[in-house]
């Protein structure tokens, strides 16, 4: 037990290199696995960082042990979807993880915990995690009829999507196969975000992320792909992150494009590069069709 810090008394940055430390691992697991991640969960002190969900999962929870996290308050929550995203392989990339289910775990337990946690803290991160889980293991629903997407709001989805039909009718899937039919204009938006995040579209982002973290989710942007910035050095940035995102705004301007944040209705950023000059017609399109909407945000 001398081997395991106070992680409320460590700085984020310490906390956060020591859970994906091997010594983290390490230590934990000389507890006992049930032992440690008991100790994992009195110890857990907010951000909800991935690094939390990672090593949860090393520690090979059960069913029981997880829901212990993700029927608790939001951090909580996050960090079990997190750990339960897991057990499946990484999207978009060539993991060999093979998908495997917690012990003591069924699809229909997994679908109704993750429905529960969407009606209390659905949020862009927590919907893209699940739907990572919903890949492997997905929740079997009737289509619903009769949903009409606005024209406007088509219009800004291919757009946005610069055309991809396969992301489009991802999109239409999406609303399609939800829990609850889209009851208004916002429903389709937040819907939409869901989707453009999936596809490396749009970056959504914590306001408290770390910046290496919001480097690299900028770097797998579809629209940094034509962008000559130190990646590296980026990662290094000391300031905090609207401070971040108006440097990296300037670096980018010379091609005449900005930094931008689509509205979440949340505590998250949506990002993506875009051409400057088509930010005010987003963001007016934006404003005068959502409620709440602040629109286009432009770092500068």
């Amino acid at each position: 037990m001398s081997e395991l810090p106070q992680l409320s008394r460590l700085s984020n940055i310490d906390r956060r290199h020591w859970l994906s430390s091997k010594q983290a691992l390490t230590a934990l697991q000389a507890l006992g696995e049930r032992q440690a991640i008991t100790w994992l969960r009195q110890q857990f002190t907010s951000p909800a960082d991935l690094e939390w969900g990672r090593l949860l999962r090393d520690l090979n929870p059960t069913w029981e042990e997880l829901t212990l996290w993700i029927r608790g308050d939001k951090e909580h929550c996050l960090v079990g979807i997190d750990a339960l995203a897991e057990f499946t392989p990484h999207p978009n990339t060539n993991d060999p993880t093979k998908p495997v289910l917690p012990t003591g775990a069924t699809t229909e337990l997994i679908n109704t915990a993750i429905d529960q946690a969407l009606a209390k803290y659905a949020n862009p991160r927590l919907e893209k995690t699940v739907a990572r889980i919903h890949r492997v293991w997905p929740k079997h629903r009737s289509p619903k009829k009769n949903i009409t997407i606005p024209r406007w709001l088509q219009s800004v989805a291919e757009a946005l999507a610069e055309n991809d039909s396969q992301v489009v009718r991802g999109w239409h899937k999406k609303l399609l196969t939800s829990v609850d039919a889209p009851k208004s204009e916002d429903d389709f938006w937040f819907a939409l975000i869901e989707c453009l995040s999936e596809n490396n579209i749009v970056a959504v982002v914590d306001w408290r992320e770390f910046t290496d973290a919001i480097v690299e989710s900028l770097q797998s942007l579809r629209s940094a792909r034509n962008i000559d910035l130190d990646w590296e050095t980026l990662k290094s940035f000391d300031g905090d992150n609207e401070v971040f995102f108006r440097h990296v705004s300037g670096l980018v301007g010379k091609t005449g494009r900005s930094l931008v944040s689509f509205d979440t209705g949340g505590d998250e950023y949506a990002l993506t590069f875009m051409p400057t000059n088509h930010i005010p017609k987003y963001h007016e399109v934006l404003t005068s069709n959502l409620t709440w909407s602040s629109g286009v945000t432009k770092f500068d």
